[in-house]
């Protein structure tokens, strides 16, 4: 509860919060010392400034290296200037300009150029840019290219990690089912929803109008074409098993939960029924607001252009408040494609539900309205992640998300899952040791 009630506080930018937030930072788990850090990051005082050096000149650079690097992060943010990555830059300034004025110490950054086009313009993108392009690999269904005159992918998440700067390979279902295929090469592992069961793929296949099953309809082409499934088989299904044992991070979307999850990790999720295509609120699952994978997701990003958002009127003068940059969103929204499986979690002392729906829950089927969901799996033993700290011993991590990429209700939703598979990344690569291949 003291989690999520301080997840909620992003909207609170008042001073008063300030011993609040000192409290958290001096007595707090690490985790909600993380966020106490970020939340002071957007409360730009010369207070804001004192706590945060203050609680700098109690860490370790050596043992504290996130904690430093969320610090320094915020310094820059309050300050509006950047003296590096170094504590001893940071605290030479500091003893330079402490006693000078607040007009003279806080430069306030303005966001400028327009509507923003991906998450990169607004967050610090550190942990993801010095990726090694052949560790994260993009998975797409490449055996429909000669025959098919589009391709069966649902989702193009290359084309999404390209905007961010994100270094990847991608590769294509033959590609990864090769027996020559170096699966030890690999961090990373993420998966392009597509069209795996069996449809017809022809250059002339035409669309008809009637349902012949999920994402599918009757065949009007009346030439050469042929009906085949791409389904990945078995022993590539045990190798992204082992793959993610060895410490592998597997991200997977939409129908990847019946062709990938529930094969390889069975028993751990399934799916239950087949969504009609929908918008729907989303908020952070109980418990799950400080989980490092939900940073940035349910914040308000800069805009010059975009109109502010709205909270409900509230009080009886009926007026709306409008939702500042950073601050807490109450009106995030995911949008459900037709036919969407949905997530039933069955190991739920295992399974860490990130992200959940009121509108997908029913107290009937106990259905928990899960929408992103993830787990750890240490050896051949699967493992909870609820904690940032939690131990691994040397396994590796799966996320799962319903929907996909590039069909969000609007942009600002759009980036609520491009900062979540951000998340992901970082920590794979803050976890791997520096000069590992």
């Amino acid at each position: 509860i003291s989690r999520d009630l301080l997840g909620a506080m992003k909207n609170n930018r008042s001073p008063a919060i300030l011993p609040l937030l000192k409290d958290v930072m001096e007595k707090g788990p690490e985790d909600m010392k993380v966020e106490a850090l970020h939340q002071l990051g957007a409360i730009q005082t010369k207070e804001s400034l004192e706590i945060l050096f203050n609680f700098l000149g109690t860490l370790d650079e050596k043992n504290d290296k996130e904690l430093v690097k969320e610090t320094i992060g915020s310094l820059k943010r309050v300050s509006g200037i950047d003296k590096g990555n170094y504590p001893a830059s940071w605290i030479a300034w500091w003893q330079e300009n402490k006693n000078k004025q607040i007009s003279d110490i806080i430069k306030p950054k303005t966001v400028t150029g327009g509507n923003l086009d991906n998450v990169s313009q607004y967050r610090d993108m550190t942990g993801v840019e010095d990726l090694p392009k052949d560790k994260v690999l993009v998975v797409r269904n490449d055996r429909c290219d000669k025959h098919y005159r589009g391709d069966r992918n649902f989702d193009k998440i290359q084309d999404i990690l390209t905007k961010l700067g994100v270094p990847h390979t991608v590769v294509g279902k033959s590609e990864i089912e090769d027996e020559n295929f170096n699966w030890k090469d690999a961090w990373a592992m993420v998966i392009n929803c597509n069209m795996y069961k069996d449809v017809d793929c022809g250059k002339d296949c035409r669309a008809g109008t009637s349902k012949t099953g999920e994402r599918t309809v009757n065949c009007l082409g009346t030439g050469d074409h042929m009906n085949h499934g791409t389904k990945l088989n078995d022993k590539t299904i045990k190798k992204i098993r082992e793959f993610v044992e060895t410490g592998g991070y597997l991200f997977t979307e939409d129908m990847n939960i019946e062709e990938v999850v529930e094969r390889a990790f069975k028993g751990v999720i399934t799916h239950t029924k087949y969504l009609p295509g929908r918008t729907v609120q989303i908020v952070p699952a109980p418990g799950a607001t400080l989980h490092p994978y939900l940073k940035y997701v349910f914040e308000a990003p800069p805009s010059s252009n975009a109109p502010a958002m709205s909270l409900p009127p509230e009080g009886a003068s009926g007026e709306t408040q409008s939702i500042k940059p950073g601050e807490f969103r109450l009106d995030a929204e995911w949008k459900i494609d037709e036919d969407s499986p949905d997530i039933k979690v069955l190991k739920k002392d295992i399974v860490t539900v990130l992200i959940m729906s009121p509108k997908l829950v029913n107290a009937k089927t106990k259905d928990e309205g899960a929408v992103a969901v993830t787990w750890g799996v240490s050896g051949q033993n699967i493992v909870s992640t609820g904690s940032s700290k939690a131990s691994y011993a040397g396994g590796g991590r799966v996320l799962h998300v319903m929907s996909h990429f590039g069909k969000q209700h609007s942009k600002v939703d759009e980036f609520a899952l491009q900062n979540l598979l951000l998340n992901f990344l970082i920590e794979l690569n803050q976890r791997r040791p520096k000069g590992k291949k």
